[in-house]
């Protein structure tokens, strides 16, 4: 096929709302200068050949080379840019090559490339589109449906290469002709497949955490850190960033932006993708209309019964508190009771002047010394044996107290028994030999105790 005027014509659609494409926008723009010597200004259609900082809506840029066989021109409609670009002077595998050299976009809604040619009447192919009024258009290579890159062959007859061009390259300054606007809509079609194929798997994920979180309801006593740790997994994926909430207002934008694309195409390729996705649409926000409302009755549920588990183990909570209140109270009467019986006997002792006839005076430093360790003992014992673990003092300060009374215990059992079998008092090196072991295992016997706990 060797049509007469071969030209390449290209289409790049930029989405507005995505910054880095924008970015790759700027880069290409300049490229065109440097790579394809367009670097010079179109007179006629009277637009800078920069890219301004802001896009308003219209015409915002064109740029040609020095021969006027290389134009670009950069037009906003809406909510996207619609690079044109064309090349002629050459058949079409140079104009090929020379595009193969620029560096195209990768952030884009899609590239669709048009080689376009005059044949006579008799030569014209049959097309892929049905409408007579417009050029015989043939997409080649067409490839998946999420294809973001087109190739397509324009061809017509020399007396229509007017009207031809103004369908497929330029029908005004401000206003995309009419097949780049029908092919921005196929771009924007064919990219929320692209999104609704990305998107597709986060159903499952939130069909076995509704599972998973039911199993754990349905136990016979649920921890409340286990149903809190489902609730808040499920809230995840209900209404976090990526969650079914996300996705079911994401899919509703989707369905619009296909019903809004599907009428204006011009491919029955295309025509057939906007139907089939627009049911496929339909179905997926009416399965993830469901997924939601499952996911929001079981987040219901688990608030409901962590809420009844917190309150239980509170319950439970303040029962235990006041069973150690009680048993604190208890002991601490006791030892009030006990230390008071030791105090008022001694006072009694005193007031009367009672002297124990039967106590050697070797043996009263060693008594006095066991009461002053007892009773030091039994006033701090309550805090290792009823306070809470985080606040028991440390076990060596009780193994302490535990050893003064073992070392007076030991030091008036040897005293004992020396005055008994001897009748006279034990020596420093006999006392020291009774205290010594005695305290140490008390010592040892408390500090065993409290650091393996009741």
């Amino acid at each position: 096929m060797n049509p007469h005027d071969p030209s390449l014509v290209v289409h790049l659609f930029v989405a507005l709302s995505r910054p880095q494409a924008v970015d790759q926008l700027r880069t290409f723009w300049d490229a065109l200068g440097t790579v394809l010597g367009m670097d010079h200004t179109i007179a006629a259609l009277a637009l800078p050949k920069d890219l301004p900082a802001e896009f308003p809506d219209g015409a915002v840029a064109a740029r040609r080379d020095r021969r006027g066989t290389r134009q670009a021109i950069v037009r906003r409609r809406h909510d996207a840019l619609t690079v044109s670009v064309a090349l002629d002077g050459s058949p079409w595998p140079d104009l090929d090559r020379q595009w193969e050299a620029v560096t195209e976009p990768t952030e884009v809604i899609g590239v669709a490339r048009l080689r376009t040619g005059a044949l006579p009447p008799d030569r014209l192919p049959v097309g892929d589109l049905a409408d007579p009024d417009v050029p015989v258009v043939l997409e080649e290579e067409p490839g998946p449906d999420d294809r973001a890159q087109r190739l397509f062959t324009v061809l017509f007859t020399e007396a229509a290469t007017a009207e031809a061009e103004q369908w497929f390259w330029s029908q005004g300054r401000e206003v995309p002709p009419a097949f780049a606007r029908q092919l921005l809509n196929a771009a924007k079609l064919r990219y929320q497949l692209r999104v609704y194929q990305a998107d597709a798997g986060r159903r499952s994920g939130l069909d076995t955490a509704i599972r998973e979180a039911l199993t754990a309801l349905l136990q016979p006593d649920p921890g409340a850190e286990e149903l809190e740790q489902h609730r808040r997994t499920l809230l995840g994926l209900t209404v976090g960033p990526d969650g079914a909430v996300q996705r079911l207002t994401r899919l509703r934008e989707m369905r619009r932006t296909v019903a809004i694309a599907a009428d204006d195409l011009a491919v029955p390729d295309d025509h057939e993708l906007a139907a089939w996705l627009g049911l496929t649409l339909e179905d997926e926000i009416v399965y993830a209309e469901a997924v939601h409302e499952r996911a929001r009755e079981t987040l219901a549920s688990l608030t409901l019964e962590a809420e009844r588990a917190l309150q239980s183990r509170r319950e439970r909570t303040l029962a235990a508190e006041a069973d150690d209140e009680r048993r604190r109270n208890s002991f601490t009467l006791l030892q009030s009771g006990f230390l008071g019986a030791i105090l008022m006997i001694l006072a009694a002792v005193q007031a009367f002047g009672y002297e124990a006839s039967f106590l050697a005076p070797s043996l009263v430093p060693a008594l006095i010394a066991t009461l002053g360790a007892l009773a030091l003992l039994l006033a701090t014992l309550v805090l290792w044996v009823l306070a809470p673990p985080e606040q028991k003092p440390p076990a060596w300060l009780g193994a302490l107290f535990a050893g003064l009374l073992g070392a007076a215990l030991g030091w008036l059992a040897v005293a004992s028994v020396v005055e008994v079998s001897t009748g006279h008092p034990a020596s420093t090196t006999q006392s020291w030999a009774g205290a010594v072991p005695g305290g140490l295992a008390g010592a040892a016997l408390l500090y065993r105790s409290l650091r393996e706990g009741p």
